[in-house]
């Protein structure tokens, strides 16, 4: 389980079911695809409708498969933040809060480089 990139995922159902994965995976179980639809209504929720029908087995390298999409939904989120920050940045008048913002935005910046 991963915090951060738990908090870059936007989607609530999506970050539900990341931190559904990682516990069970942290408890030594695997999800089992079927107990999503106990969880979730697949059938209304676009979104998870696509995770649970995807064949994983058409892909020639799953697990590089699967770290790109966690990247991406990171990449996402930390965008989210960067644009956040910029526009309070210029919002700020305060010398001091500016720098602190900035150098928050530079650690973001830095983790979006190291996504990539």
């Amino acid at each position: 389980y991963d915090k951060e990139i738990t908090d870059c995922i936007k989607n609530r159902t999506i970050k539900q079911l990341y931190q559904t994965i990682c516990q069970r995976h942290q408890d030594g179980q695997k999800l089992q695809v079927s107990s999503i639809f106990d969880m979730f209504d697949v059938e209304n929720n676009e979104d998870i409708r696509d995770i649970v029908a995807y064949e994983f087995n058409k892909t020639f390298d799953n697990e590089k498969f699967y770290n790109d999409c966690v990247n991406t939904l990171v990449e996402s989120g930390l965008k989210h933040k960067q644009t956040l920050l910029l526009s309070k940045i210029r919002e700020c008048r305060d010398i001091d809060e500016r720098k602190v913002l900035t150098a928050e935005l530079n650690k973001i910046i830095k983790k979006i480089k190291s996504v990539k």
